[in-house]
């Protein structure tokens, strides 16, 4: 059964993350930083939230979490290398 809120919560995801390509630009130098990938791994996290309830739950959840676990790496990575 899919969950609206999960959809919906992708859908914002995916538009925020345009908007930020769009705030890069084509700047290179971005998409080499630990937050720019925390921030793709989030959005994958999302994306396989609404895939949980599609297909192969209990694999899609473990992806869910572990795509969670390495953003929050990622992201305080970065903030130790004082990339913010």
């Amino acid at each position: 059964m899919q969950n609206i809120s999960e959809i919906l919560d992708f859908s914002i995801s995916a538009l925020l993350f345009m908007y930020l390509l769009s705030l890069i630009g084509k700047s290179s130098s971005y998409s080499k930083t630990y937050w720019f990938w925390g921030v793709v791994f989030i959005l994958g996290s999302k994306a396989n939230s609404v895939l949980e309830s599609l297909i192969f739950s209990n694999q899609f959840n473990v992806f869910e979490h572990t795509f969670f676990l390495v953003a929050c790496i990622l992201f305080f990575l970065s903030i130790l290398k004082k990339e913010l």
